[in-house]
């Protein structure tokens, strides 16, 4: 520690040996240190996984979560993974992961937010570049199903924030999340243009029944948007208004069999 304190930038580049012997002098301090000296510790320095370097400062996140500090203190990313998703899902500690853990600090939000909807903290940071292909196809895939399980309880602000990550992650999402959204927020195709592009919808012919629905709650600083994109799905789609006949009030019954009776974003 005291030859931690005395380099010039708080930073000590472990020798090749210190690396291999790093878990084990870690295991002696905690155990001989009491509580209150082993927390001092673990408040005190870093490791930066980044680079393997030993930093003189304090965990991230601020809080006092020991058995997290000391897993990651000793570069156990598994175990800190572990505790740190426990911790979200079961307490509501979503500010564990850093923008440095995209993947994790994703789940530490989506998960109860899809499973409990607890919605108070939601994160959207552009992936950094390392992140992999598939951790960003999974992010994607979780904020296409909280749309379609929770859409009804974001607000367009939150929405516009999900929808921008998912279009920046995934050039084919679910057509019918974005439907969705658009039948609770229409707002949104003002917001993001790039939602009214009908290529969006055409793997989907529910979508333009989905659209047709949501005119109940279309503004009129929203109606050129939305006419555009429902004349543009339906044309290209498998479904008419026009050509098959249905009234409004028989879209939103066969929309109900189609959609989750339990997601109320039609109703």
């Amino acid at each position: 520690m005291l030859r931690l304190n005395l380099t010039p930038d708080g930073r000590l580049t472990r020798s090749p040996q210190l690396a291999q012997d790093w878990s084990s002098l870690v295991a002696l301090w905690h155990a001989g240190l009491d509580p209150d000296a082993w927390l001092a510790t673990l408040g005190a320095m870093t490791l930066d996984r980044r680079d393997g370097t030993i930093r003189t400062q304090p965990p991230s996140h601020g809080r006092t979560f020991p058995e997290y500090d000391s897993a990651r203190l000793v570069d156990d990313a598994r175990t800190a993974a572990q505790l740190g998703l426990g911790a979200a899902v079961l307490h509501g500690t979503r500010t564990i992961f850093t923008a440095d853990d995209w993947w994790l600090q994703m789940q530490s939000w989506l998960v109860p937010a899809i499973a409990f909807g607890h919605l108070d903290h939601i994160v959207t940071p552009t992936p950094p570049a390392r992140a992999s292909r598939p951790d960003r196809d999974k992010v994607a895939r979780l904020l296409m199903l909280l749309l379609r399980t929770r859409v009804t309880e974001l607000t367009v602000k939150d929405a516009r924030q999900v929808i921008g990550l998912l279009l920046e992650l995934d050039r084919s999402p679910d057509p019918v999340a974005l439907a969705l959204a658009i039948c609770e927020h229409p707002r949104l195709l003002v917001e993001i243009p790039a939602l009214g592009d009908a290529r969006l919808y055409r793997d989907s012919p529910a979508t333009a029944m989905l659209l047709y629905v949501a005119q109940k709650r279309v503004n009129l600083g929203e109606f050129a948007e939305w006419e555009a994109l429902y004349r543009g799905v339906s044309t290209e789609g498998r479904f008419s208004t026009e050509r098959d006949g249905m009234s409004l009030q028989e879209a939103e019954v066969l929309v109900r069999q189609l959609i989750s009776p339990a997601n109320p974003a039609i109703n």
